[in-house]
């Protein structure tokens, strides 16, 4: 017994080089980063100071993601100390100081910096992460970097910015995180619809929170210092109205629909998660949008295209214009929303939205593609789940689709027990084809969520 006790114990006493080794790797680490928290505090960018020590922290949390993030950052804070140690090695060359010392100390940080970049993905280091797909590191890294190089060029651009000037930086930092956290969400397949939903609402939140506190409390809470009729109609409608002018919020569309496809309605449309929310709590039928609605979307196109160039051409004065807009867009939308709680179709999108109509058939450009493949047993759960009608149940009970209308909302996926749907980009499938459209709608999100309203 006593022997059996022994060798219980040994393991417990035995030491784990493996694992001393990830936390030394962990400290150098933490502690390259505290010295540019120091670097950074001393010339006054106080924002990227606190990055720094929030990333000190952060390393310590056994998530790979993150982690990953880190040793990425932790090589642009090396290249900060050399470009550093350049620029002071010049100022002392010309001032006719001594500059060896310095540039010896500022390198062995720089070299220091390094070495904790390159341990940080060593096998010591990485024994106890909780494992993840590296397209979330890549979210993460990407929204970081587009607001960084924003803070640099434009930090007005940045709420943040505009409350504290100076700390454009943390919001890029915070920005990046909740990039990784929205795609390791949605990439649970199994909650994805219960994420995507509350990832979704809170946008819209946002969305109109910042609009009524730049009207009711201050203008910086207004990217232009204007505010703008929350219709995404007139993302279309008002260029025509205007006969040019700015093109940023159709460009802005463009580009998003072209990275994300038609997932535009489903995760970045301010107005349909209400839409869709209404018709979550209406029945399941799985027979898909009425035929009727179709034509009715494509009248209300041109309607929307048509209406702001007679407006123009006739010269009646913006007032007018403002009731149309208003009469078109939001006062239709309470009667939708009816609709779609009785119906169970997301009224708004599918029969009203010229906007939505607009995303349908400009996704035909983008790669992205939802499609089924040799698994399906056509127990027609998908289509039953599916609101918008890209797959539905025909009159034999058969499954029909993935159609047009579909918004890559990924619900028909999280229902089929067969695996039998998959996103595809350019006729290729596989894990990372969706691991990529993933990452483009966690930056997407991300960025919208996190910049000042247009």
């Amino acid at each position: 017994m006593d022997g059996s006790m022994q060798m219980e114990a040994a393991p417990r006493a035995c030491p784990q080089p493996g694992r001393w080794k990830g936390r030394a790797a962990l400290a150098g680490a933490a502690l390259a980063f505290v010295l540019g928290a120091a670097h950074f505090f001393r010339s006054g960018q106080h924002g990227l100071a606190c990055v720094c020590l929030v990333w000190a922290g952060l390393l310590w949390r056994p998530v790979a993601w993150l982690r990953r993030s880190a040793a990425v950052f932790l090589l642009g804070l090396a290249a900060e100390w050399g470009m550093t140690t350049l620029a002071l090695a010049r100022w002392r060359l010309q001032l006719g100081q001594d500059w060896l010392r310095m540039v010896c100390i500022l390198g062995a940080v720089a070299a220091l910096t390094l070495l904790a970049a390159a341990a940080r993905r060593s096998r010591a280091c990485r024994r106890d992460e909780v494992s993840g797909p590296r397209a979330q590191a890549l979210a993460c890294l990407l929204v970081s970097a587009l607001l960084l190089l924003l803070d640099g060029l434009r930090p007005d651009l940045l709420l943040l910015h505009r409350l504290v000037p100076g700390w454009g930086a943390v919001q890029a930092l915070l920005a990046g995180l909740w990039a990784g956290l929205v795609y390791g969400w949605l990439a649970d397949r199994r909650r994805a619809p219960v994420w995507r939903r509350r990832i979704w609402l809170l946008f819209s939140c946002v969305f109109f929170g910042q609009l009524l506190a730049g009207l009711f409390l201050h203008s910086l809470f207004l990217l232009q210092g204007v505010p703008h009729l929350p219709v995404p109609g007139l993302i279309l409608s008002g260029p025509l109205y205007r006969g040019g002018g700015s093109l940023f919020m159709p460009g802005l569309f463009a580009v998003s629909l072209l990275l994300a496809g038609s997932a535009w309605c489903s995760h970045l449309c301010y107005l349909g998660v209400w839409d869709a929310r209404a018709a979550d709590a209406g029945p399941r039928s799985g027979r898909g949008v009425p035929a009727l609605w179709r034509k009715m979307r494509w009248g209300l196109l041109a309607v929307s295209l048509l209406l702001p160039l007679g407006l123009r051409l006739a010269g009646l004065p913006w007032p007018w214009a403002l009731v149309f807009a208003l009469a078109l867009g939001l006062a239709l939308l309470p009667c939708a929303l009816w609709l779609s709680r009785k119906l169970g179709i997301p009224v708004y999108c599918c029969g009203i939205c010229p906007l939505g109509m607009t995303a349908n058939l400009l996704a035909r450009l983008s790669p992205w593609r939802l499609r089924r493949n040799g698994h399906c047993t056509g127990c027609g759960a998908c289509a039953r789940v599916c609101r918008y009608g890209a797959l539905r149940l025909d009159g034999d009970g058969r499954v029909a689709g993935p159609g047009w209308r579909c918004t890559l909302c990924r619900d028909c996926m999280s229902v089929c027990r067969h695996r039998a749907l998959e996103i595809r980009c350019c006729g290729q499938g596989g894990a990372w084809v969706e691991q990529a459209l993933l990452c483009s709608l966690s930056v997407l999100h991300t960025l919208f969520l996190f910049m000042g309203r247009v």
